[in-house]
């Protein structure tokens, strides 16, 4: 635990480094003019210092860093004011200049970046101790089921238009505002590749470990089998449900017997169903 905590303060020292380095370099030194100041990197250096020695002392204190820095409000909390100096960068570019505003928006991007780091090592963390925990697990394969036509047809259509966007941003000299179609052309990106990979996943007692993280079993309802998918049932916002198309799942009925150990096969009749859920009962079909 004493090396989780040390790779956890380091991910603190990037993230204290990556947020606050452009506002203590402005507040000092005035506003970026391109240049690479002795002064600046001075202020990273001494704010990675400071920031990971503080978290490291701060961490003693913590009894289980692993699940508390995960997910939930610690980890909103610095997406968010790395969010807050992202967003900020937009309005700051019309005020001051794009090149002005440039650290801002880089650091407040590498913010978010190591904000996600942080959590990413306390999962692993948490994965390795359940599967470890876990005498029952069970190993599967699938792909997710491709996204309605209409929706990959929309994106398809909003990828092109953020390439051209981008591009008139760019032959404008506008490099900073060439970002946000770019970061909204991969979020479109992920809808046109929605099944097409093969991925793994492992079913354990405390939730289902996926490539990018644990997701606990407390944030799922229930499960369902259709004609042409599996579908795992979320109740936490933006979370929603997780569909796989059934003739990729392996072993489709080791499966279901797994989840049936840790989730109610959905029909209406399960207890204490969330608001998500109760709305899903309510729409589906007599």
């Amino acid at each position: 635990m004493g090396s989780l905590r040390t790779r956890l303060a380091l991910g603190f020292g990037v993230w204290v480094t990556s947020t606050f380095t452009p506002l203590v370099s402005f507040a000092g030194s005035g506003a970026f003019d391109a240049s690479v100041r002795a002064g600046t990197i001075a202020i990273a250096g001494g704010l990675f210092i400071l920031g990971t020695i503080i978290a490291r002392l701060g961490l003693r204190t913590v009894a289980d860093p692993a699940s508390r820095f995960r997910d939930g409000l610690e980890m909103a909390g610095l997406i968010a004011i790395a969010g807050i100096e992202l967003t900020a960068a937009v309005p700051a570019a019309f005020a001051v200049g794009v090149i002005a505003a440039l650290p801002f928006g880089v650091g407040g991007a590498l913010g978010v970046l190591s904000a996600f780091l942080v959590g990413y090592v306390a999962d692993r963390a948490v994965v390795a101790r359940i599967r470890s925990e876990t005498e029952r697990r069970t190993r599967w394969s699938a792909k997710k089921r491709p996204a309605p036509r209409w929706r990959r047809v929309g994106s398809a259509v909003a990828v092109v238009g953020t390439v051209v966007w981008a591009f008139i941003a760019v032959t404008a000299g506008e490099v900073l505002f060439a970002t946000i179609p770019a970061i909204l052309g991969t979020v479109q990106l992920g809808t046109l590749l929605q099944g097409v990979r093969r991925r793994r996943y492992v079913i354990t007692d405390s939730g289902l470990i996926t490539a990018v993280g644990l997701i606990m079993w407390k944030n799922f309802d229930s499960y369902s089998v259709t004609d042409d998918a599996l579908i795992l049932h979320g109740n936490v916002w933006l979370f929603g449900t997780i569909a796989y198309d059934r003739e990729s799942v392996d072993d489709l009925e080791t499966v279901i017997d797994s989840l049936d150990h840790y989730l109610a096969r959905q029909d209406g009749t399960h207890s204490d169903p969330s608001i998500l859920d109760t709305f899903r009962q309510m729409l589906r079909p007599s």
